[in-house]
């Protein structure tokens, strides 16, 4: 009789274990939307600045929004930037400078000058700015919109990626998570310094707006870089350290909520001024297809490059091709809003960059999906364990690692940040 109650325990047990790995439907909505709080709250703030437009155009007119939405951003970028993972891979140096040279120069020269050579798009920012659009002025050559657009393009795939948003993707391929953090956290740092002169460089509309390149290099590294050092330095006290590691979820929707207000501001701005009127579907329809296309197009060209190289793996193959093809809206989003105002309408510069980061995520999971590495082996993403300070940094790299199994079944999810293990029931 005994041993009859201890079986109907067991199963019991069991049946309880069960019901605990099952999520309500409820539960379910909630992590589905925090998992996808960014394109969720962006395509929100696109609607609500075209629809009612006067709140944040009031508050803009009185304060600087944009200006502190960039500030706080990239303070949370500081505070919650790790280097534990990124150290693991500094000994692969071949794969960082292809990586650095990928993202910063050979992808973004190449995406400008095609996008130079484009002629269907309008001359909404002025003739006398953009004479080389005079004659494709018309209704039907200009499908892909005012020349706004092509520039947001432009400005987009110079910009490098964030190391969170790669490091999903570069994590759901099986891919070298160290490798992704330092790539993206250099190409951060560096592309402050390189976008302002490549402006002129590449981009003729600059050329002929005479573009103060010391005033938008100076105003960047106020805005990006020097909040991002002192969230940085601030993260290194150890009592501030513990808070943000308690609160690190809700510093990390803090700073997305910032991103959401700068893009809300910008379209805001745009629609109120009636500029927005003069874009159709089709023109950000179109326009998006064409910047999707470019960023497959790097994918593929890239991982076809580098897996000729001989002395790289598969999994710093696959990393570097995804860490060199994602963009970030919101360093785009800065770069446009310390550029002078005679560049044109920062709102339609905005909205199909906005549009183009999220299609590009879709993409990347599909890409993600056909290049994934097979190999379990996951040595390559970890420090030898030698010392205890080796052995607290794998500690560290465990708990902030994202469980690939759960990403089998949500290929086309579109993930905006970094998960933490304790999400596996997602």
């Amino acid at each position: 009789m005994a041993q009859s109650d201890v079986v109907v325990e067991v199963v019991q047990a069991k049946e309880a274990d069960e019901d605990c790995e099952k999520p309500s439907t409820l539960t379910r909505l909630k992590n589905f939307c925090m998992r996808n709080y960014l394109p969720i709250e962006t395509i929100l703030s696109i609607i609500i600045g075209i629809l009612f437009p006067q709140p944040a155009v009031y508050l803009s007119q009185r304060i600087p929004v944009a200006k502190i939405c960039i500030i706080v951003l990239f303070f949370t970028i500081g505070l919650r930037l790790r280097f534990v993972e990124a150290k693991s891979a500094v000994k692969f140096y071949k794969e960082v400078v292809v990586g650095l040279l990928l993202v910063l120069f050979v992808g973004p020269v190449f995406a400008t000058n095609v996008l130079n050579q484009v002629p269907y798009f309008d001359s909404l920012i002025g003739d006398e700015q953009n004479s080389r659009n005079s004659s494709n002025s018309s209704e039907e050559m200009a499908i892909l919109g005012p020349e706004e657009f092509r520039l947001a393009l432009q400005i987009y795939c110079m910009c490098p990626t964030a190391p969170a948003t790669s490091l999903i993707l570069v994590t759901a391929a099986n891919g070298h998570r160290g490798l992704s953090i330092l790539v993206a956290m250099l190409c951060t740092i560096i592309s402050v310094f390189t976008i302002p002169p490549m402006l002129t460089w590449f981009l003729p509309t600059f050329q002929h707006v005479g573009l103060n390149v010391g005033q938008v290099l100076l105003d960047t590294i106020l805005r990006v870089l020097l909040p991002l050092v002192m969230g940085r330095c601030l993260r290194c006290v150890p009592p501030i350290k513990k808070v943000v590691n308690k609160w690190n979820d809700i510093i990390k929707y803090f700073g997305l909520s910032f991103l959401v207000a700068l893009f809300l501001v910008k379209v805001s701005e745009t629609s109120a001024s009636g500029n927005l009127a003069k874009v159709s579907v089709v023109n950000i329809l179109c326009v998006v297809a064409l910047g999707t296309s470019l960023t497959t197009f790097n994918a593929l060209s890239s991982y076809g490059l580098i897996s000729i190289l001989p002395w790289f793996s598969n999994k710093s193959t696959v990393t570097l091709s995804i860490v060199s093809s994602i963009r970030v809206a919101g360093l785009a989003a800065t770069i446009i809003d310390v550029l002078p105002d005679n560049i044109g309408d920062k709102g339609l510069l905005v909205l199909p960059m906005v549009f183009v980061y999220l299609a590009t995520l879709l993409m990347l999971n599909g890409f993600v999906s056909v290049v994934k590495v097979k190999e379990e082996d996951t040595a390559l993403d970890r420090p030898s364990q030698t010392t205890e300070q080796d052995k607290e940094q794998d500690k560290d790299i465990k708990e902030s690692t994202i469980n690939s199994e759960i990403n089998e079944v949500a290929i086309f999810t579109i993930y905006t940040e970094e998960m933490s293990v304790k999400d596996k029931q997602l």
